[in-house]
This record gives structure tokens, sequence and C-alpha cells, in this order.
């Protein structure tokens, strides 16, 4: 919290402006879904409730989130900057860290991509070896097969997560390339991997529940005020605002925080393997 209290702008300022602008993007993109305004009022109800929860509907949700998503990546490299200056300068200008962190987005964008690779591939393989085994056998070996396949998977996700989380500051900091960050960072943690995942899903568990316990009342009040006899993909003006601000409040009280803790984690295990190293030696 230091680091936020000494330097508000390029953090919690920063965040602050990025999330409200793609909220209210992401407003304006789902308007369509109001009650009473149908853009393909003869579509299918089924489609269009799955459609509208993978975020692919209305077509400018998913300009959005690319958008969102860009937004984040210069969000994160300018606070893992300014995270990693704290040691040294207490303060540091937002001018100052978007000129450091400026040439590092197009590489940490390709991190972005190769994270999302990482993550989905156990998932991929498990939902593909489910759906030949749920061919091959009956429906109740298919269930149990699936379980632990998926299982087996989220675990596998978890195991990796240390390596994914530490990869982005190293990247910005070390002027890495994408695969060299993943490298090194799974190459730091030969030493400590047990304590530094236990410290990474710590963070991420106290993330997920303040993030939800911020928008839990947005969240019943989007709920309440939804058309009552409207599907999932069926919404009022008032449970978009109400839904909206949920989010944004949420990501506003944890994302400058999960950006410095992930920077903070990286320098600690740095720290820890380079003192270790000629002790090992």
């Amino acid at each position: 919290m230091g680091v936020i209290r000494a330097n508000p702008r390029p953090t919690l300022g920063l965040a602050a402006v990025s999330i409200g602008t793609i909220a209210g993007l992401g407003v304006l993109a789902r308007l369509p879904l109001l009650s009473g305004e149908r853009v393909a009022p003869d579509a299918d109800r089924d489609i269009r409730q799955m459609v509208v929860t993978l975020g692919v509907y209305p077509a400018s949700t998913m300009l959005v989130t690319l958008i969102w998503m860009l937004a984040s990546v210069g969000v994160t490299a300018i606070g893992s900057i300014v995270a990693h200056r704290y040691a040294t300068d207490r303060t540091t200008s937002l001018r100052r860290a978007w000129s450091d962190a400026r040439p590092r987005l197009a590489a940490a964008v390709g991190l972005g991509v190769l994270d999302v690779v990482v993550i989905l591939t156990p998932i991929v393989f498990a939902a593909a070896a489910a759906i030949g085994l749920a061919v091959r056998a009956g429906p109740d070996v298919a269930r149990f097969t699936t379980t632990v396949l998926f299982t087996l998977a989220g675990l596998t996700v978890l195991a990796v997560l240390p390596t994914l989380v530490i990869a982005g500051p190293m990247l910005v900091i070390e002027k890495l390339r994408p695969v060299d960050a993943l490298w090194r960072a799974a190459a730091l943690q030969r030493t400590g991997y047990w304590r530094l995942w236990r410290r990474v899903i710590c963070t991420y568990l106290v993330v997920t529940v303040v993030s939800t316990l911020v928008g839990l009342p947005f969240s019943l009040a989007a709920n309440a005020t939804r058309p009552a006899d409207g599907d999932v993909a069926a919404q009022s003006l008032a449970s978009l605002l109400f839904a909206t601000s949920g989010w944004v409040l949420g990501q506003i009280a944890v994302l400058p925080f999960l950006i410095v803790a992930n920077t903070l984690l990286y320098a600690d295990q740095k720290a820890r393997t380079e003192t270790a190293e000629p002790v090992g030696a």
C-alpha cells in the first residue's frame, strides 16, 4: 500500500480512469440488450443467452473487451515500473513511468497472448479427452473421467500460476522477450517455489474475495432490477448500470494492489534466488 500512497496518479488514478472509460464503453456496447430493444427478435433464445454469456454479443462487446485487454497491459506495465522504482525513488511521475513502460508494451501484449495459451492448453486437452472418452464409454464413466480430467487441468493451471505472475513484471523491468520472460520466471523458482506459490494463491484469494464483496451489493441490485420475464441476456438500464458500477468499484479496489503485489513478489523471489545461489555453488 505504501507504493500506491506514494504514487497515486500512476497507480490508483490511472487504473480508475482506465476502468471508468472501459465501463462507459461497455455500457454503450450492451445497450441492445435492454428490454424492449431486440436487434435479432427471431434469434433462438438459448443461442442468444449463450453468446451473451460468452461476451460475443453484441459484437461491440468484443471490441470493448479487446480495448480493456490492451489498456490493462499498459496500466500493468506502468504500475510495475512504479513499484520497482519505489525502493530507490519513492515517487515516480506518470510521465516517467510511461516513458519507461512504452517500449515494452508490444512485448507485454505478446506475453499476454502466451499466458492465455498456457492457461487454455490443459483445459482444451482435458475437454478433448473428456469428449473422446464420453463417446467410447457410458455416461457414468464419462462423468467421472470428465471430473478427473478437469481437476488435473485446474491443478496444472495453479501449478504454473507463479510463473505467469512474475513473468509480467520481469518482462517489463528486465526488458526481455515474452518467451524468455516465461523461461526466466520458471528458472527463478528453482529456490522457494512452494513459498512463492502460497503467496501467489493467498494474494489472488484476497483479491477475489475483496472484489466480490465490493461488487456484491451492486450485483444483488442488478438482479433485482432485471426484467422479470427476461432471460440472462435481457437487461434493464438500471440492472446494466448497477452491474457495471459493481465491476468498476471492484476492479478499482484490487487492480492497483494486484499490480504492485505481483511486482513485489517478483522482486522478492529474485532477491532470494540471487542470495541463495552462492550458497548452492
